[in-house]
């Protein structure tokens, strides 16, 4: 007699099938195609806008395509420092930009860029991905004896939100002024969350 118990459970599909069953689908097919015909076309438009950028980094030895190549390689490259901080300012796009402040978040290039990072920092019409590529070089390449200015530019609302990135920086440091500046900035909308994150939420009853 047949059993008539439980349905059996259906195989799960397989990634293989799973893509050929997308590739099945000329509307799946057709929005992959348009996405990577966009894709390359941003590649494009990036590779020359960074071509004389590209071409200055060449020439101080290092093959790139992309400065996006620097920001994700673990290779030292301190002949290009000069060459990204002298082309930090110039009117690229917004990607670009921010591509070059990230490929400066190196300790090696704080005495050629410091003083320029923390100024531009507190320029009000930057876009976000630029500011927050600034903000990241600043505390890649900050000192103990930069508490300070990290402190100043964490009260700089003007900054925005990418102000978070200095928190990390903040809460490592061992001086009493560094706790207390997060303290003091606890209720900043920008802040409130992370600061809560990072030092815990117990310090609003002990601080009140």
């Amino acid at each position: 007699m047949k059993d008539r118990g439980m349905p059996a459970r259906r195989r799960a599909m397989t990634l293989a099938e799973h893509s050929l069953l997308l590739e099945a689908d000329p509307n799946w097919m057709a929005m992959q195609a348009t996405q990577a015909a966009k894709l390359a076309a941003l590649k494009l438009q990036f590779r020359r806008e960074q071509a004389e950028l590209i071409s200055d980094i060449q020439s101080v030895g290092l093959k790139i395509e992309s400065v996006w190549d620097l920001v994700n390689t673990s290779m030292p490259y301190p002949t290009a420092l000069p060459v990204l901080l002298n082309h930090l300012q110039r009117p690229y796009s917004a990607n670009t930009r921010e591509g070059i402040a990230r490929a400066l978040a190196v300790k090696a290039a704080r005495p050629l860029a410091w003083d320029t990072l923390t100024s531009l920092a507190r320029n009000g019409s930057l876009p976000g991905g630029v500011t927050e590529g600034i903000m990241a070089a600043i505390c890649a390449m900050a000192r103990p004896a930069d508490v300070p200015c990290l402190i100043d530019l964490l009260a700089d609302r003007s900054i925005g939100n990418t102000r978070c990135f200095l928190i990390a920086n903040l809460r490592r440091s061992k001086r009493p002024e560094a706790r207390q500046a997060l303290i003091d900035n606890r209720h900043d909308p920008d802040l409130a969350t992370e600061i809560d994150r990072r030092l815990g939420r117990n310090h609003k009853s002990v601080q009140g």
